[in-house]
Order: structure tokens, then C-alpha cells, then sequence
């Protein structure tokens, strides 16, 4: 008995030896006693052999069944890797159910050559929703050239949301990225004020980045604040952003202590526009903000007048939508075809930067087409 193969054929029998001698049961009250030490020495040797065969037994676990995704583990990892959630019921094969009730018991699982084909038709309806060539892989909700297209304009639409913003429009366009202007007149404020905040040396630019504002943007507000001899309308937000508190000489301001009066400074901004669009006898809602920040390394002389001259109008109330239904107005004319020059430097900004970015072996814009419509200059006739 006293074989390593009789601990692991007999450990139950062990496990009763070993319980006798820690008991003093064995040997027999009539037999020789061992002494204290042989016991001892003899316990721990049966407990030894006992510990290693079990982690013997541990080790071989024997035949280990091979197990796959059920449908719905399936559906979670095609979720977690892709962010969708498709529907591939219809096509995964079905799950069998075990004895106790659970479908992903590897005894159970059985994989036909139909259930590959099945996979294989799964797999292909997740990679036609695969969008490449465009930054990081990613997945769109629709397959095929048209989940292509879409994905890309929700991608502009994204774009525009994070970079852009405009009020209502009479056709109905939902107003979004309102809140970067009074977060641009609080910029403006930090800069003014940056000495006192303990932000001496920090640029525009950099204010500009700390609030999530584009800085281009946030320089056109400031110059705009900045202009002397101001339309009267302009003066009068030049004025309301020159009463805001200054901070005191020990302490800061944070955007929630200012932000009721940024977003007053704005309504003033509104209300002017309202105001002098009501003068022209413009007819359509007078509340649409026209200017659309655009981050660009390019700042020419030409590009960056037209930029303040396009912030200085707006800022006194000419509306973008209502240049074209203008009247014949010479002044709102000239307003409109300067804007229009402003697009198409932005196209040809667009154009350098896609020519400028290497994709596969040529560049971004090789594997584009760029669309580009002129807008109606008379718009009382259309």
C-alpha cells in the first residue's frame, strides 16, 4: 500500500489513515505505540503525498470539451466589439439546452458544416458595416456603399456639432453650440484680466483651449470687442462686456460664478441683431448667428480681415440667411459677396489640407470628390 500510485487509487482510504492517527485510534491499545515523534514524522508524511497527489489531480484535468458562443454571447461580443447591436437571430444556428437548463455546456454544443456557413453569413453582415480609411476602424448602423456615405455625414454632422453652431432657421433647423459664445466672452474676459487670475504669459490661444473653444473663434470675439469707433449697436455689447466685474486681487472666478452674465452679454448680442434686422425691414426670424468658427493654421492678412470683417457684421446684426433677400441693398450685396469669397478660401483651405494628408499610397484627396455648390446671389427671384 505504501506506493505513490496508492495515494492517488486509495486517497479516500488515506484520508481515513490519516484521520486515525491524529485521533490516536491506530495502532490498536493492545499493539506497541509508536512514540510521539514516529507519529508525527509519519502524519506528515502521508499528509505530503496526499497534497501532491491532489495537485496532481488538479493539473490533469482531463478531456476538457470544446465550447463556442452561444446566440446570445454572440449578440454581446459582436456589441462590445463593434458598438452595435445587430440582429443575427435568424441566421446564428439555434442552441441546444443541457439537463440543467444552460446552452453553453461544451458536451452539448454540436457544429455542423451548415452552422459554419451560418457563422460565415454572420460574420459578413458585421464587416459590410465596417467604415475604414477614415481614422480608427469603426462600425455604422447601415452595410454597404450606402452605410459608406451615411456614416460620413454623420461624421460632418459631428463635425459641425463639436466645431459649429446657429440658431433656429425658418426651416426648421434645430439651434445648437449656442453656449460657445458666452464661453468665448468669458475667454475674452480671463485674457483681459489674466495678471490679476496669475495667468501671465498665457496667450489667447491657449485661454481659447482651456475652454474648448476653438481659438480662432475666440479671436474674432476679441477683436471684435476691441474695435474703436464701433457701429453704435456693437458699441453697446462693447460697453455691457466692459462693466463685467474684474476679478478681486486674491482669488479667481470660475465659469459658473460668471456664467449668468456671459449668457445676459449674449442676449445683448441677440437683441441688437434683432433690432437692426427689424430696421431693414427684414422680414424672417432676426435671431440667426451666421459666423462659423474654423480651425485653421492659415492665417493670411486677406483671410483673417475678411474673418473680423465677417465678425464685425455680424455683430451688429446683418443675418446670412437674409443677405440674399436683400432688396437690392448695395450695402447687404458687398456683406454677401465678401461671405461668399470667405467659402470658397475655406474650400480652398479644405482642398490643401486633404491634398497635404498621405492615404495608402497616394493622399486623402485623391480618394475623394468634393462637391461644392455656389449659393443663389439674388434670392428674390428664386
Amino acid at each position: 500500500m505504501l506506493t505513490r500510485d496508492s495515494f492517488a487509487r486509495d486517497y479516500s482510504t488515506w484520508q481515513a489513515v490519516l484521520e486515525v492517527l491524529r485521533e490516536e485510534e491506530m495502532p490498536l491499545s493492545k499493539a506497541t505505540q509508536p512514540i510521539e515523534a514516529e507519529r508525527n514524522e509519519m502524519i506528515s508524511l502521508i499528509e505530503e503525498e496526499m497534497e501532491e497527489r491532489s495537485q496532481d489531480k488538479k493539473r490533469a484535468r482531463g478531456a476538457v470539451p470544446m465550447r463556442r458562443l452561444t446566440r446570445e454571447e454572440y449578440h454581446y461580443a459582436i456589441e462590445d466589439l463593434t458598438g452595435l447591436r445587430m440582429d443575427l437571430w435568424d441566421i446564428l444556428p439555434v442552441d441546444a439546452v443541457g439537463g440543467e437548463g444552460f446552452a453553453n455546456q461544451g458536451q452539448i454544443q454540436f457544429t455542423q458544416a451548415s452552422d459554419i456557413e451560418r457563422y460565415l453569413e454572420a460574420a459578413k453582415g458585421v464587416a459590410a458595416r465596417a467604415v475604414m480609411g477614415s481614422g480608427e476602424l469603426y462600425f455604422f448602423d447601415d452595410p454597404g456603399q450606402s452605410g459608406q456615405e451615411l456614416s460620413a455625414i454623420v461624421r460632418i454632422k459631428k463635425l459641425y456639432r463639436a466645431r459649429g453652431f446657429r440658431t433656429g432657421a425658418g426651416e426648421g433647423a434645430e439651434p445648437y453650440g449656442l453656449d460657445q459664445y458666452p464661453k468665448a466672452f468669458y475667454a475674452c474676459w480671463l485674457f483681459q484680466h489674466r495678471e490679476t487670475l496669475g495667468l501671465k504669459g498665457t496667450t489667447l490661444t491657449e485661454v481659447a483651449q482651456s475652454q474648448g473653444l476653438v481659438p480662432s473663434f475666440v479671436e474674432l470675439i476679441h477683436d471684435a470687442l476691441h474695435i474703436e469707433d464701433a457701429h453704435p449697436a456693437l458699441q453697446s455689447v462693447i460697453d455691457a462686456w466692459q462693466r463685467l466685474p474684474a476679478p478681486p486681487p486674491e482669488g479667481s472666478f470660475s465659469w459658473t460664478q460668471l456664467q449668468p452674465s456671459m449668457e445676459e452679454l449674449f442676449g445683448v448680442v441677440v437683441a441688437r441683431q434683432k433690432e437692426l434686422a427689424k430696421r431693414k425691414g427684414i422680414r424672417r426670424k432676426a435671431n440667426w448667428l451666421t459666423l462659423c468658427p474654423c480651425k485653421s493654421s492659415n492665417k493670411s492678412p486677406e483671410r483673417h480681415s475678411s474673418l473680423l470683417w465677417s465678425s464685425r457684421r455680424f455683430l451688429i446684426g446683418s443675418l446670412h440667411l437674409d443677405l440674399p433677400h436683400n432688396g437690392r441693398d448695395p450695402e447687404l450685396e458687398a456683406m454677401y459677396l465678401k461671405t461668399n469669397q470667405f467659402h470658397v478660401q475655406q474650400l480652398v483651405y479644405l482642398i490643401e489640407r486633404m491634398k497635404s494628408l498621405p492615404e495608402g499610397d497616394s493622399t486623402l484627396l485623391d480618394h475623394c470628390m468634393l462637391l461644392f455648390c455656389s449659393n443663389l446671389f439674388d434670392g428674390d427671384r428664386h
